[in-house]
């Protein structure tokens, strides 16, 4: 069940680099001010040996189809995700080791508890200021072994990378910016490069900043975004399981700009997958179907230093 996990994962990174964008129930706001005449940069703006923590309240159903075996799943609770700068490179950029506690999540199976003997995954990435992920790596895997080793190594790897990079993060803008502007991204690297060659409609970011607007006594840019992800554009790992499907993101983001950091978001997302994992991969098993179908909310607050 790491895939599910990895999922899971995705709807709490809009920390580092965010655009944020969603409808319904969201964190308390308070009156909206404009932005300069000139608009302003939006950076990021970090500190070696700056420690931050966000909790991301979760609530999600949906099923997995095994083999022709569904299996309905639920996800109530929280994951703790801490963001470690580890130091601040001559030219600006950070780089950040993320530990994530999901000891307060909670994960059904068909109505049964499912144990949460896994650690969620652990990252170090280096990106800039304007939120561009320039290095990526994934740290403390979970020893596994046979299939759920090899599925579990594709699908946190280069499959995670991937969708982390692009589901919330097309980056900031060079130039200034202001409230109704907005900015688009696609899926960077070869996957994207190679969607859009071939004519497929490639993996889509847009953002749009809504207004400069007070949260939790602070001004903040409200940043809405819309994301489209493709699986059929993630590449190598895409064609090895022949991947198909879609994930969709809306969030709502509250970007303390003089601060240089997210305050809070409220995210709603969908994830579509079917995929066909290979009989070399499978043991004997021969070739097996996976179907995945799940609908996903997620509220993330910055926490206090006396609450960390």
């Amino acid at each position: 069940m790491s895939y599910l996990l990895c999922v899971l994962a995705l709807t709490a990174w809009p920390l580092l680099a965010d655009n944020g964008a969603g409808e319904g129930d969201q964190p308390e706001q308070g009156a909206t001010a404009p932005a300069e005449d000139a608009g302003r940069l939006l950076r990021l703006s970090y500190e070696s040996d700056e420690e931050l923590t966000y909790r991301i309240e979760l609530s999600g159903l949906g099923s997995v189809d095994v083999a022709g075996m569904a299996q309905a799943i639920a996800i109530s609770g929280s994951i703790d995700m801490t963001l470690e700068v580890e130091k601040v490179s001559a030219e600006g950029n950070f780089t950040i080791y993320t530990r994530v506690d999901g000891s307060s999540l909670k994960v059904t199976v068909d109505g049964q508890p499912m144990p949460m003997t896994q650690q969620l995954p652990q990252m170090r990435t280096v990106i800039t200021p304007r939120g561009e992920t320039l290095e990526f790596e994934m740290l403390g895997q979970t020893q596994q072994t046979g299939m759920e080793a090899q599925i579990s190594q594709m699908l946190t790897a280069e499959n995670f990378k991937q969708l982390l990079a692009v589901q919330k993060m097309a980056a900031f803008p060079e130039e200034a910016v202001a409230p109704g502007d907005e900015w688009s991204g696609r899926l960077p690297g070869e996957a994207g490069a190679q969607a859009e060659a071939e004519g497929e409609a490639p993996t889509q970011i847009t953002t749009t900043y809504v207004a400069d607007e007070e949260f939790d006594e602070r001004m903040c840019a409200r940043l809405e975004s819309e994301a489209v992800i493709a699986m059929e554009s993630l590449g190598q790992i895409a064609g090895l399981l022949q991947m198909s499907g879609t994930t969709t993101a809306d969030t709502t983001t509250w970007f303390d700009f003089e601060a240089g950091r997210v305050l809070a978001t409220h995210e709603t997302g969908q994830v579509n997958l079917e995929l066909s994992v290979p009989a070399e991969l499978t043991q004997g098993q021969g070739e097996i179907g996976i179907f995945m179908e799940m609908f996903i909310e997620s509220d993330t607050t910055l926490l206090p230093p006396a609450e960390e």
